[in-house]
């Protein structure tokens, strides 16, 4: 996904949690590695994709400084098998608000339709984006991108 954005001139910064050295796709041409406590910071968009349960263990202030505007979009599932039993999502409480009592604020739920997206903000016709409004899996967010 990061190497799709960066060829329509999308800055992308990239964390993990096991450091800098194990992202070794990014070349500092557009995707740039940072620590984790940094992928938040100076952003207009943030991406969680990791393992479900992993979010469970992101630095509690991993967004303090990120503006209240900028959208979060999570792309993770919930797979009983692999996760574990999370008695929340049994009970019928959704992954999404799940997610956003993790991390303390709102996220967008958007793992099949990110494909589309990424595709878009990828293609020529993308290229009146300038903070308006995409609908992404039935929510409407604000959705910008640094270029």
């Amino acid at each position: 996904m990061a190497k799709k954005l960066i060829k329509k001139a999308h800055h992308i910064v990239i964390a993990n949690t096991r450091g800098l050295h194990t992202i070794g796709f990014a070349d500092n041409e557009g995707i740039r590695a940072v620590e984790l406590r940094d992928a938040a910071k100076d952003v207009n968009v943030v991406i969680i994709s990791i393992p479900f349960t992993k979010v469970a263990e992101l630095p509690k202030n991993l967004f303090s400084e990120l503006n209240k505007n900028v959208p979060v979009i999570e792309t993770m599932n919930y797979f009983l098998l692999s996760d574990g039993l999370i008695e929340d999502l049994e009970n019928g409480k959704l992954h999404s608000e799940w997610v956003s009592e993790r991390i303390g604020r709102p996220v967008v739920k958007a793992f099949n339709d990110i494909a589309f997206v990424v595709a878009f903000l990828c293609s020529n016709d993308s290229a009146w984006i300038d903070g308006q409004t995409i609908e992404v899996s039935e929510v409407i967010c604000n959705y910008v991108l640094k270029t």
